[in-house]
């Protein structure tokens, strides 16, 4: 009987062979952010805690979580944006200069991952392409296509519901 394809999976990619990670090898830390040199406009985001959500418990979270395939078209508010933003991607401590404390987690802090918004409807924020800069909590509006929305619907293999949404994110992995 063949080896399932799993198995090997875990066995080919089990810690004992692979090379030691950067941070065992004592590589220097990444730049907490990045830059870009497109960076246009900057928006100053509201802090987190502006956006005051109604607490629930998580079970009931989960238990109620469903998958929406229509929007309305009241524009999103731009704290409800940051909040989401925060929530996903948010600077909570930084240490030293060296490593931050994010919402997310990251393997020895190193948060390779940068957080980009196709707005269409966000109320106060023009359309268009946006980089977060999570360190500053703002959006900075970047060259991108010149019909953004339609580039991400094809990103996304034509889903007509990315052409309707207020907001798209994207995470995209920057190698240093």
């Amino acid at each position: 009987m063949d080896e399932k394809i799993g198995h090997r999976f875990m066995k080919e990619t089990y810690y004992d062979r692979m090379p030691p990670s950067d941070q065992q090898r004592r590589v220097a830390q990444p730049p907490l952010e990045g830059e870009r040199d497109d960076a246009g406009p900057i928006t100053e985001l509201p802090p987190s805690s502006s956006m005051d959500p109604n607490p629930v418990s998580f079970l009931r979270l989960v238990e109620e979580r469903r998958s929406v395939r229509s929007y309305g078209e009241r524009p999103l508010e731009l704290r409800e944006l940051a909040y989401l933003l925060w929530c996903t991607q948010g600077v909570k401590d930084v240490v030293a200069d060296a490593a931050t404390f994010r919402t997310v987690p990251s393997a020895g802090a190193r948060h390779a991952l940068d957080t980009y918004v196709v707005v269409r409807n966000v109320a106060d924020l023009e359309p268009g392409l946006y980089w977060y800069r999570a360190l500053r909590h703002q959006l900075a509006m970047v060259r991108g296509p010149e019909d953004p929305v339609a580039a991400a619907t094809e990103a996304c293999l034509g889903q007509s519901i990315v052409a309707a949404c207020s907001v798209t994110f994207f995470w995209v992995a920057v190698p240093y």
